[in-house]
């Protein structure tokens, strides 16, 4: 990202909040807090500490439109640290909003909630959310049980699953599938094979792909930022033990922000901070985004399929943050 990019980001956010200023905000303290002080979050939990709690919960994801906005402020801001924070206390709202049922197994997690762990650099969380005792995906949108199976070979090294993945992508990528699509399985068969000009070349349709994505969840302002091309970049650092790192290379497109990627690199990839102050009436979001989430569980198989046991999951991640209260 040049200056230009960066004033494109910023006038794109700021088109977006004149059009929609009810969701692309301009103030968060009179965006999210105040609203969220209006749920009466003590007052849930006083009547009941578990339905208090998910309640709570739905809310955090439900705002997550308010993602945006941080990003959009660190990038006026010019400011690496904070928008490695935004980066952070996002991927820590995800997590937690695993709670809904998309009706999938993991293969629901190659375009939601990893991307966002590996572009915040909390690596641990893969492992909850994609455990190697889950298996192969089967039950997702698209290429995502491919993706994820990728992901899982190259997380885990299993070599019965590399082989299986490793087919599976050559099949997909003969097929008919998005930019974004192709630069996933790309990118992770590219680490598979421990090809970096692979990981490269997907790293670049990942951030095309993103440009031309029209899917309802993008807008003009999430297209001026890969968060899954900075995700994928970032897996480099944290598989071989970084022995790929020095052969990725940065993309040189529009919407990847090098100053972030140099910035995080530079801080040996640890991840940031919470974005956000919380009033001491919204203590509890704090210790909502603080608390560790279980590991994701799948259903048992209905004709051969599976899903996220979102159930099992909530019930224990409820059961852990009130530990933490």
């Amino acid at each position: 990202m040049n200056d230009k990019d960066y004033n494109k980001l910023i006038k794109d956010y700021e088109k977006l909040h004149y059009s929609r200023p009810d969701i692309y905000i301009m103030d968060y303290r009179d965006g999210f807090l105040t609203r969220s002080e209006k749920v009466q979050a003590r007052k849930l939990l006083d009547q009941n500490k578990e339905d208090g709690i998910r309640i709570l919960l739905t809310w955090l994801g439900m705002n997550s439109g308010y993602y945006e906005y941080k990003y959009y402020k660190a990038f006026k801001n010019h400011d690496m640290e904070m928008l490695n924070n935004a980066l952070y206390e996002t991927a820590l709202i995800e997590h937690l909003d695993c709670i809904c049922d998309p009706g999938y197994d993991h293969a629901f997690f190659a375009f939601v909630v990893i991307p966002q762990i590996l572009a915040a650099n909390v690596p641990d969380r893969i492992e909850k959310l994609i455990p190697k005792e889950n298996g192969p995906a089967n039950n997702g949108y698209n290429a995502g049980p491919c993706i994820v199976n990728l992901l899982m070979a190259v997380w885990y090294g299993d070599e019965n699953q590399k082989e299986m993945a490793t087919e599976q992508a050559e099949r997909f990528l003969n097929k008919k599938i998005t930019l974004i699509e192709r630069g996933y399985i790309d990118s992770y068969l590219g680490f598979l094979k421990k090809d970096p000009q692979m990981i490269n070349e997907g790293l670049v349709e990942l951030c095309q792909g993103k440009k031309k994505n029209r899917d309802s969840a993008e807008d003009a302002f999430t297209r001026g930022f890969s968060v899954e091309a900075h995700g994928v970049y970032n897996l480099a650092h944290w598989v071989y033990n970084g022995e790929l790192e020095k052969d990725v290379v940065m993309p040189d497109e529009p919407n990847f922000c090098q100053d972030l990627a140099i910035y995080q690199k530079e801080r040996n990839y640890r991840h940031g901070e919470l974005y956000s102050e919380y009033p001491d009436n919204l203590e509890i979001y704090k210790t909502m985004l603080k608390t560790e989430p279980p590991v994701m569980h799948l259903t048992l198989p209905v004709r051969k399929k599976c899903t996220l046991d979102v159930k099992r999951f909530e019930k224990e991640l409820i059961e852990e943050i009130i530990r933490n209260m």
